[in-house]
């Protein structure tokens, strides 16, 4: 069943759960380094306030959109809503809302026993940080999402939007993609 659903879809199994986690898993380990290195070449207050404000924005877009609307089914919302959520959950570089969806929902199936992807109690913080990205589910916790074709749209663009967005912000002015990688 799995394969036919990613079949459709034009995608395999992995690619469907992990697009971003191949690039995210360095992504996520080299900002902090980014980030020290901004400190000392570039430092500013204003740019420590837009690292935080990004990093906020980010952190209310995962928690409203992936946890709650998507992961939980929360709310319906609006079609223009949605894509704006989707859009800024892309960006943002913390997965796709279809990845996000089925990890967290497996999360709960199977919460804090050795199955569940991300347990305090089965699972090593190192892991946690470092191996949750290639941590194994079934698609079947986010079948609803794999059934959205804007959700699967984001999915199969989501590196060719990020980087056209560090490229625009990079055009404007390298500090905004500075600010916006470290934020991430």
């Amino acid at each position: 069943m799995n394969e036919v659903i990613t079949h459709n879809l034009g995608v395999s199994n992995f690619r469907l759960m992990h697009i971003d986690r191949p690039l995210l898993t360095p992504l996520s380990t080299g900002t902090p380094m980014f980030f020290l290195y901004w400190c000392f070449t570039e430092f500013s207050w204003m740019g420590l306030l837009a690292i935080y404000l990004v990093a906020s924005l980010l952190t209310m877009v995962r928690s409203i959109f992936g946890h709650r609307i998507w992961a939980h089914k929360g709310a319906e919302l609006h079609p223009r809503l949605e894509s704006i959520g989707l859009f800024l959950f892309t960006l943002g570089c913390i997965g796709s809302s279809i990845g996000f969806t089925g990890l967290h929902r497996a999360h709960h199936r199977y919460s804090d026993t050795a199955k569940d992807p991300h347990s305090p109690t089965h699972v090593s913080i190192l892991k946690i940080l470092f191996y949750i990205p290639y941590a194994k589910y079934e698609i079947k916790y986010a079948i609803d999402l794999i059934r959205s074709k804007k959700h699967v749209w984001y999915l199969k663009h989501y590196w060719t939007i990020n980087f056209l967005f560090w490229w625009l912000l990079y055009w404007i002015d390298p500090t905004f993609l500075t600010i916006w990688i470290a934020g991430v």
